[in-house]
């Protein structure tokens, strides 16, 4: 299991805050791009999430699988499902 140090962590938020406006003015479909990605990812990553979630906290396979991965997983999908409608603007009268 990897360590991540102070400074890397700093080094990624910062990174974040940079992009937050790129991010802020992203279309739907960009989004839905990098939503597809991000559940992927989970889903190629699950061994290692449940390992780190025993690691730091105990808990069991089939627990870090139902508390965690497969209700991120259930939001990804309604994240994806619904983002174009989420997004789309609304006349305020």
């Amino acid at each position: 299991m990897a360590y991540t140090s102070i400074s890397e962590i700093e080094k990624i938020y910062s990174a974040q805050e940079k992009h937050k406006d790129v991010a802020k003015h992203s279309t739907a479909q960009q989004r839905k791009k990098l939503l597809v990605r991000l559940l992927a990812a989970i889903r190629s990553n699950e061994d290692a999430i449940q390992k780190a979630l025993y690691h730091d906290f105990h808990k069991s396979a089939m627990e870090t699988a139902i508390t965690e991965i497969f209700a991120v997983e259930f939001e990804l999908k309604q994240f994806i499902k619904h983002i174009e409608k989420w997004v789309k603007g609304k006349s305020v009268s």
